[in-house]
């Protein structure tokens, strides 16, 4: 079995892998909790859309769980 690499999350370059199956979007949506990974998921996605020429919409649903 092989290793994924975690991509530089700190790099445009990164993000857009992290993010490549939803990049061709117009609008993405998120369902987040209050816990630490979700909080993790909503700032890096927001990151990667305030970045993009295309200008990707982002939704956020909380959910309670």
């Amino acid at each position: 079995m092989s290793a994924r690499l975690m991509p530089d999350l700190d790099s445009a370059e990164g993000l857009d892998a992290l993010f490549a199956d939803v990049a061709g979007a117009k609008t993405i949506a998120l369902a987040v909790s209050g816990g630490a990974d979700s909080l993790a998921l909503m700032l890096l996605a927001r990151r990667w859309t305030a970045g993009r020429a295309d200008a990707t919409g982002l939704i956020v649903y909380s959910v309670d769980h």
